[in-house]
């Protein structure tokens, strides 16, 4: 709660006007209409669908010169009451705006139900107003026995209904003798539709047999219920059928078109386009057309642009195909011309070129690629080495004893200098180098002498070992690639002028080009300043449609994975991230069906995701857990029993049970380390199998414990006679198939010990034959220390040392960031003394820092294209920690503040009512329970 806010609130009551702020205190309004729609607000907010929000240019692109208002709205939304409208919502509400829907009603509803062209409201925000007959009015007939939110809308909804002939659907009340209800349903009792008027073909009846929580599901409706759905922006359709558990869409609305499968409905106003297979991007184009690739979108073309050919097969079906390339779908036999920039088809389905691609050659058979080697001894089609912009050989099987040195073809000797060896069965190439010389692709190249110097920097000398890679090695390769197992790969970056050494990690671009977490990402060629947008609007801020395989994100960003938003999953038929509506899911397959839940979470039979049993860490099924929290031990049932359990009769309980796990979180996903104590020595009578101590006459592995039966030790461990499975841990037998034993030895030796470990932070002491954890935060290792290191740890001298705040993985030093955590970003260097570069940075750290700040409320975030705020992807609420408790003196002190603003209030109503006397307006008292948020006073008085 704000004091501005609290005056504008006290001004309201006093005045009693129409410009009452009936939502100041929540939506950080000064200004309404219409009782309830905001008209301006707070500096750094403006009205989006008449509340107040932060400002952002994904609906606003200009904020007014007085603030708190918008003066220019980015495309799909329409400028009113100096805030922001989605375009649609006017389109098709039409002349509703002004008749029969109340405009408060109208604007606040941002989801709602199409049937059969007509939008039925789900949710009202106005006083005394529900969803009755699809618009939002007074339910003067008492229908709606039952209100409140719904997880499908916004505002209030009805939840129960009542009365002859009525029904609940969709958040409200409809009747079945007139229209839009009569033509969702036939017959209803009891406030439930009892019969779907599937004659119309707007609906369908929702064919879950558990409970439903609706009965019938309209056919534009993508959101659905019981995991069954509709198709969006379809017009009439068919029931769902088979294992599909969507409704075959029959009929698009007029405006939409289908794609070729009919399964989808999209608005596509490209000229000459019969189907679309996405917004805007053309799948089918009519007879006087041809089905073109364009900026990653397919459109109509009278004509073929260049480097492509027109071809029409049996069927008329129309379109342009690459001169060179061919991408293994092609449904037509024409062979391509490799390199070839211009061509022509002609009757007989041969190619002719005549322009060739920079790097090749037109001759009279084609395009041949330029080769540094020139000894005609490079084998077909193997010129394919490029180092800087020449082509070099790799394979010399033109002629015998040939192999490449240095990029050309030499005559190889038994003793030859470069130290080249052929296997048998690579009759041109190189397998090994000798000293001086580093084996690439094949051929051995000198690091002293060009090309060879531009690839490795460091030739490995005699025999491999720490920071030596060896003879015929290379040790550090040069800018522009990486190192691998002293191979150097090609990071294949062409506009990269700067690396960290040995990685492909870049740090500094060619100009005109976006350097994006450690990549140089040229500017799109839709001249968009939004990375990979291929269609972008006002002032080219503003993305419509992404290139190839990324997607559009709710800010308009292009994103190549949705799964890294909070919720959302990638829908390739729309090209857009889409929410995910399932509640502490993970990973969504699409709306309604999960892949992977949260830590401590699993999959439900209808792939929904439930809370894991009592003290799982972690479970692939709801009810089966697969790990288990530290204190507890998952036994063969799979069910966490607690370490105590395993103390029972125990003398010493040393055995360790440790396990690492991943917990995934949206910001991240952590390791784990989960530890319990097991038995490693029982009383008399009983030895330790399975970390439990068990009668020596009960045991199910062959325990050997040494001098007697009661020594309360296993020395040996035997298997039974068809397995190979008992092993001995810290004095007692464990089975490597099942329980805990799985969790602490992965294969068994013939001497009854652990001869593998379990993978991911654990090695085998060969003193003992026993697993033993590595160091913390160390993902692999051996007797001498860490070889690998958790994400955000890097491994310096054999030891993990943390990343920088904010790094997922670093390189070289601790402060050199190459990726960073969600909700961060790397800041690379705005200007050459940047002192910051390779730092990931907060998408909400709003200081300004070498030229580069983050935006107010952002959780996901890529640099910016120039100097300033960076391009914001998502502003979803992404930390799942659990809010902290106020302190007893800070509730105190909002307790009194409280008491003051209610006693200010009582007092001016009183004031108000008694002395003044003025009946002619009715005053509505702010609910002060809902209003009054302790936690955003907390934010904003700062105590």
């Amino acid at each position: 709660m704000c004091w501005s806010s609290l005056f504008a609130l006290l001004v309201a009551v006093m005045h009693a006007h129409d410009e009452a702020c009936a939502y100041c205190l929540r939506d950080k309004c000064l200004k309404t209409r219409y009782g309830s729609v905001c008209t301006y607000c707070e500096t750094g907010y403006v009205p989006l669908e008449g509340r107040c929000t932060a400002m952002d240019v994904s609906f606003c692109l200009v904020e007014s010169e007085s603030r708190g208002s918008c003066s220019q709205c980015a495309y799909g939304y329409k400028s009113f009451l100096n805030g922001c409208y989605l375009v649609p919502l006017f389109e098709k509400l039409g002349k509703e705006l002004d008749n029969s829907v109340s405009v408060p009603s109208a604007l606040y509803i941002s989801t709602h139900v199409v049937l059969n062209g007509q939008i039925l409201f789900t949710g009202c925000f106005m006083d005394n107003e529900l969803p009755i007959n699809g618009v939002c009015a007074e339910d003067t007939a008492n229908w709606c026995t039952q209100s409140g939110e719904t997880d499908f809308s916004y505002g209030t909804s009805c939840l129960q209904c009542t009365g002859t002939d009525v029904f609940y659907f969709k958040g409200g009340c409809y009747s079945t003798k007139t229209e839009p209800g009569s033509l969702i349903c036939k017959t209803a009792s009891g406030g439930i539709c009892t019969t779907c008027n599937t004659d119309s073909h707007y609906v369908f009846a929702n064919p879950s047999t558990g409970t439903k929580t609706e009965q019938c599901i309209s056919c534009g409706d993508g959101y659905g219920a019981n995991g069954y759905s509709g198709v969006e922006n379809c017009k009439t359709c068919a029931a769902p059928s088979g294992n599909s558990n969507m409704a075959t869409c029959s009929a698009c609305p007029d405006g939409y078109k289908f794609n070729v499968a009919q399964t989808r409905c999209f608005t596509c106003t490209l000229q000459g386009c019969l189907n679309c297979d996405s917004y805007e991007s053309c799948e089918h184009c009519n007879t006087d057309f041809y089905i073109a690739d364009q900026s990653y979108s397919k459109i109509c073309a009278t004509t073929c642009p260049t480097g492509t050919f027109p071809f029409v097969n049996s069927t008329g079906y129309k379109k342009c195909f690459s001169c060179s390339t061919s991408d293994g779908s092609d449904p037509i036999a024409v062979e391509r011309i490799p390199g070839c920039e211009t061509c022509t088809v002609n009757s007989s389905n041969l190619l002719t070129c005549s322009a060739c691609l920079q790097g090749y050659q037109l001759t009279s058979t084609g395009c041949k690629q330029v080769c540094a080697d020139v000894s005609g001894k490079c084998g077909s089609n193997a010129c394919t080495v490029v180092i800087g912009s020449i082509s070099y050989c790799s394979d010399c099987s033109g002629a015998n004893n040939y192999a490449p040195i240095n990029g050309v073809c030499e005559y190889v000797t038994m003793n030859d200098k470069s130290g080249c060896r052929k296997e048998e069965t690579i009759t041109g190439s190189c397998s090994q180098c000798g000293e001086g010389y580093f084996l690439h692709m094949q051929g051995c190249y000198k690091a002293d002498q060009a090309p060879g110097n531009l690839v490795c920097s460091s030739v490995g000398t005699g025999s491999r070992s720490s920071g030596n890679a060896g003879a015929g090695l290379c040790s550090v390769c040069g800018p522009g690639y990486r190192t691998k197992r002293g191979r150097c790969i090609s990071c294949n970056s062409q506009h990269c002028l700067e690396y960290i050494p040995n990685t492909c990690v870049c740090t500094l671009c060619e100009d005109n080009v976006l350097l994006i977490q450690g990549e140089c990402v040229p500017f799109p060629s839709s001249g968009c300043k939004v990375p990979y947008c291929a269609l972008c609007e006002k002032k080219l801020e503003v993305c419509t449609r992404c290139e190839g395989s990324y997607y559009i994100t709710p800010l308009h960003g292009c994103i190549k994975d949705c799964g890294d938003l909070l919720g959302y999953h990638n829908d390739a038929d729309l090209g857009r991230c889409v929410r995910c509506r399932i509640k502490n899911c993970y990973k969504c397959y699409d709306s309604v069906r999960c892949l992977e839940c949260s830590t401590g979470y699993g999959l439900t039979d209808d792939q929904q995701c439930a809370r894991c049993p009592e003290n799982c860490f972690a479970c692939a099924h709801y009810n089966q857990c697969t790990t288990c929290k530290s204190g507890y031990i998952l036994n063969d049932f799979n069910v966490c029993e607690s370490e105590n359990e395993y103390k029972v009769d125990c003398k010493h309980a040393d055995a360790k049970y440790i396990k690492y796990e991943l917990a995934r979180h949206i910001k991240g996903s952590v390791r784990q380390r989960l530890m319990a104590s097991m038995c490693s020595e029982c009383n008399a009578g009983k030895v330790p199998i399975n970390g439990k101590c068990v009668s020596v006459s009960a045991k199910t592995l062959s325990c050997v414990s040494g001098t007697g039966e009661n020594t309360g030790k296993c020395t040996h461990c035997v298997s039974g006679s068809n397995s190979n499975s008992a092993f001995l841990y810290s004095g007692g037998c464990y089975d490597s198939t099942t329980g805990v034993g799985k969790s602490l030895c992965t294969s068994v030796g013939d001497n009854g010990l652990c001869a593998r470990c379990p993978r991911g932070g654990f090695m085998l002491d060969t003193s003992r034959n026993e697993c033993v954890p590595c160091p913390m935060n160390c993902m692999k290792c051996n007797s001498s220390g860490c070889l690998r290191c958790d994400p955000g740890w890097l491994l310096i001298e054999s030891n993990c040392v943390p990343c920088k705040k904010g790094c997922l993985e670093c390189s070289g030093s601790a402060d050199k960031c190459t990726s960073c955590i969600t909700g961060y970003y790397v800041a690379g260097a705005v200007t050459s003394s940047s002192k910051n570069e390779g730092a990931c940075r907060s998408c909400d750290d709003t200081r300004e820092v070498d030229g580069w700040k983050g935006v107010h409320g952002c959780t996901l975030c890529t640099p910016p294209v120039f100097a300033g705020e960076v391009l914001c992807l998502s502003k979803e609420v992404i930390d799942d920690s659990v809010t902290r408790p106020l302190s007893s003196g800070a509730i105190a002190g909002i307790s009194i503040v409280i008491l003051v603003v209610v006693a200010a209030i009582v007092g001016v109503l009183v004031w108000r009512f008694v002395y003044k006397k003025k009946s002619s307006k009715h005053i509505k008292m702010v609910d002060m329970d809902a209003s009054i948020n302790t936690s955003q006073y907390m934010s904003s008085s700062h105590v």
